[in-house]
């Protein structure tokens, strides 16, 4: 599997993260909820500087540690609702040097 320390190496790597989503029972909740611990658990490499980047988002930040291992059991609210990820929505550019 791919290393991911930046943000064009993980636009790189979307059609083998999408794969990876799709492959699991609960892959896009889990995305979400963590998306690092997620690409680990698939088999990616995850840098240490770009996984702090990741932790860092508004959405991840929010989410209780507790809520990825809840969601892999099936027990999180969130596994009754089908959620489907068809682009990780990287826009062209994100990452790149100013």
């Amino acid at each position: 599997m791919a290393t991911i320390s930046t943000w064009p190496e993980l636009r790189a790597a979307e059609k083998q993260v999408l794969a990876a989503i799709g492959a699991a029972r609960f892959g896009a909740q889990q995305f979400l909820a963590d998306p690092v611990r997620f690409l680990r658990e698939s088999g990616f490499t995850v840098a240490p500087a770009f996984a702090r980047e990741l932790h860092e988002l508004p959405g991840v930040r929010a989410n209780p540690r507790q809520a990825y291992d809840e969601i892999t059991a099936g027990r999180h609210p969130i596994c009754r609702r089908t959620i489907r990820i068809s682009s990780l929505g990287l826009p062209p550019g994100l990452g790149a040097p100013r």
